[in-house]
């Protein structure tokens, strides 16, 4: 009986279980289940020197999508802009201020949502 993935998956990291206890589930070896897993499961240091490198890693995405559009003749980028108005860039710069720590909200709409909140509010407590 094949091993279902997504399956060995969930068990593996929310539930907990080993590879010997989720063999024993689908009555193949930890082996087995180890090597179906292997491709899914990033290696720790892996995924730690990544998490720990995330900052210069959006700024290098950051600045090849800058690089990319920039070696584009006028042309093309104009024909980029009409199709995509730069979205990958867009994505990148807010992803950078994430990272960052700063909002990627447009503010300005919020705080006119709450003053027209407020003059509701005295309009309503004023009739």
């Amino acid at each position: 009986m094949p091993v279902d993935a997504s399956t060995a998956l969930d068990l593996r990291l929310n539930h907990k279980l080993t590879y010997k206890q989720i063999g024993q589930m689908h009555n193949v070896s930890p082996q087995a289940i180890h090597q179906k897993l292997k491709p899914l499961i990033p290696e720790k240091t892996l995924a730690e020197q990544f998490r720990a490198n995330l900052s210069d890693i959006i700024s290098n995405v950051q600045l090849k999508a800058l690089e990319a559009y920039l070696s584009l003749t006028d042309e093309e980028q104009k024909d980029m802009i009409k199709r995509r108005g730069l979205v990958d860039m867009g994505i990148a710069y807010d992803k950078g201020r994430l990272e960052a720590g700063l909002s990627t909200a447009n503010l300005s709409m919020v705080h006119q949502v709450v003053a027209d909140m407020k003059e509701a509010k005295r309009s309503k407590s004023g009739s």
